[in-house]
């Protein structure tokens, strides 16, 4: 029986909803795809979870019919009883900060899912993502050289942020639709090798597999749990060092190891309202609190700037 797809979706669904309470509401992000409808699915036939569950629909509306392939999805989540089903539209901007174009509409969509958990009061958003989701994150952070929280790759438990599914293989996980007679949409943007994610997927992956022996996948998500330990307790520290600080003072700053005062400055960024900071970013604030002929201002997403107040000895984040 723990061999059925279907049994070993519900059992992760079922773990991660005992976590919330009876008056609480939690959302699933549903985007008509395999992944999210099975884990939609799955909630439907868990009758004894005691929260509410909705689903929040995003149409990015970057290709033809989007409109209706959100309709449908959002049909599909009211017939398993989701309840409330909300479809958001929203507008992908390139640029400025909100790097290309799968960068932005994850950023877009981010915003949309924390504004509807806002307005509906929901204590918790449910992400889709599998196994070799996390696979293909860590690879990325890593051939981005994005430094050790980037292959860390995703938490189960993140903030407002939930994955169930995260330990499941996405093959299993879609086995899982078999069973509930629901047609997925296929996105044909995780086709488009113009993007990162999905060479990784259908080129890199496969190859380092075929030439490494495989279980490169298992490897991955294995060397993530381990970075995951490290920058857990440097973030612990760094978040100690903030909650007493309180500001970027430029003299407390320079006492810090630069592990220690990058993962600050990301707080400080953070809590300034910027939007995923990247390690450009930060670095070029950590460039402006330690080099004394650093000139500023450093432009930053979400329309802020840092400054140094060479008065004060503070490193201060700004609107434009």
């Amino acid at each position: 029986m723990g061999h059925d797809p279907a049994f070993v979706v519900r059992q992760a669904v079922s773990a991660t909803g005992r976590r919330h309470g009876v008056d609480e509401l939690v959302l699933l992000a549903v985007s008509g795809g395999a992944d999210s409808l099975a884990m939609a699915a799955a909630v439907a036939q868990h009758h004894d979870l005691e929260p509410r569950f909705g689903a929040v629909v995003i149409d990015h509306q970057l290709q033809a019919g989007s409109d209706a392939v959100a309709a449908q999805a959002a049909q599909q989540c009211r017939q398993l009883g989701l309840d409330p089903v909300i479809e958001r539209q929203v507008q992908v901007r390139t640029g400025a900060g909100n790097g290309g174009l799968e960068q932005a509409a994850r950023l877009a969509r981010r915003a949309a899912l924390l504004e509807a958990a806002d307005h509906l009061d929901a204590s918790a958003v449910w992400l889709a993502h599998t196994r070799e989701d996390q696979a293909e994150t860590v690879l990325l952070g890593l051939l981005r050289g994005s430094g050790p929280r980037s292959m860390a790759g995703m938490r189960r438990h993140d903030g407002i942020w939930e994955r169930p599914l995260l330990g499941l293989s996405r093959a299993l996980v879609r086995a899982s639709l078999a069973q509930y007679g629901l047609q997925p949409f296929e996105d044909p943007h995780n086709e488009n090798r113009a993007f990162s994610r999905v060479r990784i997927r259908h080129d890199v992956l496969p190859l380092l597999e075929r030439e490494l022996g495989g279980h490169i996948v298992e490897q991955l998500v294995r060397s993530a749990e381990l970075f995951r330990d490290d920058t857990d307790t440097l973030d612990a520290m760094a978040q100690q060092w903030w909650t007493a600080q309180g500001q970027l003072g430029v003299n407390a700053l320079h006492e810090l190891p630069r592990a220690l005062r990058t993962r600050v400055i990301r707080l400080a960024l953070l809590e300034s309202g910027c939007p995923s900071p990247e390690k450009d970013h930060i670095d070029a604030v950590d460039h402006l609190a330690m080099e004394p002929r650093a000139r500023g201002p450093v432009r930053l997403p979400g329309m802020l700037q840092a400054r140094r107040d060479r008065t004060a000895g503070l490193i201060t984040i700004v609107p434009r």
